[in-house]
């Protein structure tokens, strides 16, 4: 398949920080997939699951699952 500029606009990455990030439409598709991959509390603060009962103490991690994947 040629690329054309209907394509090119589609498939556009420009507005990331990075070509390889995901947009939010793009995770919701891959998050159900990768959900057991991922630590409890990641899923936790990326609302991949209800927050459950904390297991240890500390800090809460800075970023979300989705971070972890866009580097």
């Amino acid at each position: 398949m040629a690329w054309t500029e209907i394509t090119r606009a589609q498939y556009r990455r420009d507005d990331l920080e990075y070509a390889s990030d995901l947009r939010d439409a793009e995770w919701a598709l891959i998050a159900p997939l990768i959900a057991d991959l991922i630590p409890e509390h990641t899923r936790a603060h990326a609302n991949l699951m209800p927050p459950a009962a904390p297991k240890r103490r500390g800090r809460p991690p800075k970023h979300g699952a989705i971070d972890h994947l866009n580097g």
